[in-house]
């Protein structure tokens, strides 16, 4: 089972990580991503 990050290391991998965010819930970092279509989504 992979180890959770405790606050402080999420906090200190999101200062490296410009495009990725604290979840709602607080206990992941999240990034989203938007595709125009299928094809560029499924190529990703």
């Amino acid at each position: 089972m992979v180890k959770l990050l405790q606050d402080a290391e999420r906090h200190e991998a999101l200062a490296s990580l410009p495009e990725w965010k604290l979840s709602d819930a607080g206990d992941a970092i999240v990034r989203s991503f938007t595709f125009k279509d299928f094809n560029e989504a499924f190529g990703f």
